[in-house]
């Protein structure tokens, strides 16, 4: 699912809204990334410290290998889908 938010001023944020026990994270699309911080996403080390800017690394390491998984292909998939998107779609 992706989501848009306005955050500070007239700038839009896609995100990825992962909903973990009843709370909500907005962990925001590639496109919507700053490209040093795209890029330094070398390892899945990488991967991992980029969530935990957005969801509580203490969330993210008690979740399961598949539930870790889950998140990491929900992600793709939405940066896969607004990759997609015509022009004036979101």
């Amino acid at each position: 699912m992706v989501k848009k938010v306005k955050l500070g001023g007239h700038n839009t944020t896609n995100v990825l809204a992962v909903e973990i026990e009843g709370k909500t994270y907005n962990v925001p699309l590639a496109g919507s990334m700053k490209r040093k911080d795209l890029l330094a996403l070398k390892s899945e080390d990488d991967v991992f410290k980029m969530f935990a800017t957005y969801i509580p690394a203490e969330i993210l390491d008690e979740m399961t290998m598949d539930e870790y998984r889950q998140l990491g292909d929900a992600w793709a998939s939405a940066n896969d889908d607004a990759n997609n998107a015509s022009l004036g779609e979101s």
